[in-house]
């Protein structure tokens, strides 16, 4: 497996990474649509060619909370990976099928539960008794990050956790709007190795392939658009530590990583409540294989709405496009008013498809951190949700989270996952601070 930022990962490797470049994912045989989107082009004023997306990603068996299909599809270029299955919460799963390029990645059992499963956010439910051992060893790989920097590095990338960068939400190049943090220009090969781990245990494997894929996507449209090297640069992506990474602190932690079309956020404390937003991940670029990293997003949107009758298809376009979510970067955003069909005329099947949707943006992050967020979701109630569907753009929103796919052309896309009081686990900090201040029985 190349590391995750290396100098130079060869696009025809990332085409298929998610099959033949990967460790096996947690799955189940399920029927999902496979990849079948053609387009190009790159950043707007590009000129635009068709070809076959190769999808990237997809999300890992990421249960719902309350049953129903899991994550989204995983597929390259042929049959999909499907994701629907159990999730294992400190267990492993029994895989029994190797993965076949061009061909389904099947796993032969379904996972194992063996650890409680953590919640956090706006309606989270209880917190459990102990860290969660997914997060810490997230810890540990951030610890050794941290530690394999010399110390003009680590004044680079470490942050107090009230510092005001720890609200920057940016996704344009950095040229455009300059970041902070730590780039990964700067690292040597045992500190790229290093963030490689941190990497790899903050994010699912799907999550981790479609960051990799969205930066090395530069190097099309370097190509494309014959630009200076500096400008698109696969390298100048930024890493950045808010507070001091602990397992069993009551302080809070987070972290980012940034850069063009790409901005995830994460917020923990004490390896047992976990905030997951803002988050933006898009893509662009141009060529006879175009590799497409989100295009399981997608395919989940069009079997949602394919599986609707036709009342509820008309009551799913009824609404007007927007993209107030991605432009208020940095702003607290508000809900948009009430648009689109309400999950509560979903039949159980049609509820499950909305639950595979969602998960291709929360499946991304690591397992600890993705089923806190679904069960938040799940406890504002999944029948409050409401899909609005216009063909390339869709939006979904909840009580307490707002998920939106703008295209900005046929092949470059912008995406964003925020939560209307959980960005930046405003919400999870404040319920903590509340938990702590009650009186003892």
């Amino acid at each position: 497996m190349p590391s995750f930022f290396p100098r130079w990962v060869p696009l025809a490797c990332l085409a298929w990474a998610t099959v033949a470049c990967s460790a096996s994912s947690e799955t189940d045989p399920t029927d999902v649509p496979n990849p079948t989107s053609g387009g190009a082009g790159g950043d707007p004023g590009d000129n635009q060619s068709s070809g076959g997306d190769a999808a990237v990603g997809g999300s890992e068996g990421i249960p719902p909370a309350a049953g129903g299909t899991g994550g989204g599809a995983s597929g390259v270029g042929g049959t999909s990976g499907a994701v629907g299955g159990s999730a294992n919460t400190g267990g492993s799963a029994n895989t029994g099928g190797s993965a076949n390029t061009g061909g389904s990645a099947n796993t032969g059992g379904s996972a194992n539960t063996g650890g409680s499963a953590n919640t956090g956010g706006s309606g989270g439910g209880n917190v459990p008794a102990g860290p969660d051992p997914d997060c810490v060893k997230m810890v540990d790989a951030s610890k050794a990050f941290i530690q394999s920097l010399d110390a003009p590095l680590k004044a680079e990338l470490m942050y107090a956790w009230d510092d005001p960068q720890r609200q920057k939400f940016e996704f344009v190049p950095p040229q455009m709007s300059a970041r902070g943090g730590l780039t990964l220009k700067k690292l040597s090969a045992p500190q790229l190795a290093a963030f490689d781990a941190f990497a790899r245990a903050a994010m699912s494997m799907p999550g981790y392939m479609k960051a990799e894929s969205i930066r090395q996507l530069e190097l099309v449209l370097r190509a494309q658009e014959n630009a200076d090297p500096a400008y698109r640069d696969p390298d100048n992506y930024f890493i950045s530590i808010f507070g001091e990474p602990s397992a069993e602190s009551e302080l809070p932690w987070g972290w980012r990583f940034d850069g063009h079309h790409l901005s995830v956020h994460s917020s923990v404390i004490a390896c047992q409540q976990f905030a997951a937003t803002p988050a933006f991940w898009g893509y662009s670029g141009i060529g006879g294989q175009v590799l497409n990293p989100m295009s399981d997003v997608p395919q989940a949107a069009q079997a949602l709405f394919d599986s609707l009758d036709a009342a509820s298809k008309t009551a799913a376009g009824n609404g007007p496009e927007g993209a107030q979510g991605i432009s208020a970067k940095t702003e607290k955003i508000s809900p948009y008013e009430p648009a689109g069909v309400a999950a509560a005329l979903f039949s159980p099947d049609q509820q499950g498809k909305l639950r595979a949707l969602i998960n291709t943006y929360v499946g991304m992050m690591a397992k600890p951190i993705a089923e806190s967020r679904l069960q938040a979701i799940e406890a504002a109630g999944i029948g409050e949700v409401r899909f609005l569907y216009k063909g390339g753009y869709f939006r979904l929103q909840g009580p307490t989270f707002l998920i939106e796919y703008a295209p900005q052309s046929v092949s470059h896309v912008h995406s964003i996952w925020r939560e209307f009081d959980g960005d930046w686990g405003e919400d999870l900090i404040q319920r903590h601070l509340d938990q702590m201040h009650q009186p003892m029985p």
